[in-house]
């Protein structure tokens, strides 16, 4: 709700380095849609999770280098603090059609 980017974007965990692992592509067969399901789903226990732990706290989030809100880290600060900017929390509501 504190982000400028003007579009709907997700800051999330990314399966393209961990493919070779990890079985996500599936065809028109039933077992392959069910092979794919349980390929995400071993994804999601064994990297997912991690991924929110790591970043699922204010401080990682503002002090990390390589943090998921670099390019938006002093607009979340305020936000936090409760300084928040309403001008972008109309504008997050907008495009996610909130209200």
């Amino acid at each position: 709700m504190c982000d400028s980017f003007e579009a709907a974007a997700l800051n999330g965990s990314d399966s393209d380095c961990y493919r070779p692992n990890y079985k996500l592509e599936y065809g028109i067969e039933e077992d392959s849609m069910h092979f794919c399901v349980n390929g995400i789903t071993r994804f999601i226990q064994s990297e997912g999770f991690k991924w929110f732990d790591k970043w699922s706290g204010p401080t990682e989030l503002l002090n990390t280098k390589d943090s998921i809100i670099a390019r938006f880290a002093n607009e979340y600060s305020r936000y936090i603090n409760g300084e928040i900017d309403m001008e972008l929390v109309n504008q997050s509501y907008k495009i996610l059609r909130i209200k």
